[in-house]
């Protein structure tokens, strides 16, 4: 991103991100269970080396990370200690994190939002970033951690004042392609709205990077309506064997003559894979094209 005008806007990046990306370590987890929830095999900071530029996080009510009700190695605290070293060093860029309850309890939603808007608070202070429009520049979010949430925190009143950010009003669950809105609780700032195409089952690898492909095309267009796009390429099942064919596929639909100048946020499994080299590629190439010139 140091290497982009300050007058880019963030809706015409294309970022690379990660899918459950606090999944590369799991506690006291069967290695069975693990085949099916593990969706990365890097930390943040390795994410990050690789070119994920934004995080998909799940935290529950005890502020550890998850992926369903499997809790992973890592906490929230540690991921906002290590977004800030990310950004003291590395100044020129930003960081998206989409952030969702995961394994809560009924009836602690209230104390969840409080909890997790005092930590961003506390941690993040003025490096957080909650007033996301469709005009926000990449000059304004310099350094800064992008929150998108898919949690309502205005929806409570438990917050306090702790913070004043938007979120989605609904996220459609399974989505070939739906429309969402992000509302901004600011009253001065535009809402945003996004196309997300969040189809995790019922589709078998190729139809999924099919879909993705079909995003990707879409987002050209959309962006001439302001509309910001959020892809997955994740699967239910076994992430890793769904990755060794979704990535390549979504790879090679960049690399091709055919690929349009493309937009959004791609979250993806096995960004930085030892074994397999196709998601870091993926990562260099989804880079690239914010260096590409729109037709």
């Amino acid at each position: 991103m140091s290497l982009l005008p300050d007058s880019t806007s963030f809706i015409s990046l294309f970022i690379p991100a990660t899918h459950d990306a606090a999944t590369d370590a799991f506690i006291s987890l069967s290695a069975s269970r693990q085949k099916g929830l593990q969706c990365q095999s890097g930390d943040f900071d390795s994410q990050f080396a690789a070119g994920a530029r934004g995080y998909d996080v799940r935290v529950g009510d005890d502020l550890r990370l998850y992926h369903s009700s499997a809790a992973t190695v890592h906490t929230f605290d540690e991921l906002l200690v290590t977004i800030n070293e990310l950004l003291d060093n590395h100044p020129a860029e930003t960081l998206v994190m989409l952030l969702k309850r995961e394994n809560g309890a009924q009836g602690k939603y209230s104390q969840w939002l409080q909890a997790v808007a005092s930590h961003l608070n506390k941690k993040l202070g003025k490096r957080l970033f909650n007033g996301l429009t469709p005009e926000t520049t990449l000059g304004e979010l310099r350094g800064k951690c992008v929150l998108i949430s898919r949690e309502n925190f205005d929806s409570e009143t438990s917050t306090k004042g702790l913070m004043k950010a938007g979120g989605f009003a609904t996220w459609t669950d399974n989505p070939k392609r739906s429309t969402e809105t992000f509302t901004n609780y600011h009253s001065t700032l535009k809402p945003l709205t996004f196309v997300l195409q969040d189809c995790y089952k019922e589709i078998d690898c190729h139809g999924k990077a099919q879909l993705a492909e079909e995003g990707m095309k879409e987002s050209e267009k959309l962006l001439e309506n302001r509309v910001a796009t959020i892809f997955y390429t994740s699967l239910a099942g076994r992430p890793a064997d769904n990755a060794r064919v979704i990535n390549p596929a979504v790879l090679s639909f960049l690399r091709s003559t055919s690929a349009p100048r493309c937009h959004g946020l791609l979250f993806m499994d096995f960004l930085n894979s030892k074994d397999e080299k196709a998601g870091e590629q993926l990562a260099l190439a989804i880079i690239a094209q914010n260096f590409k010139s729109n037709r």
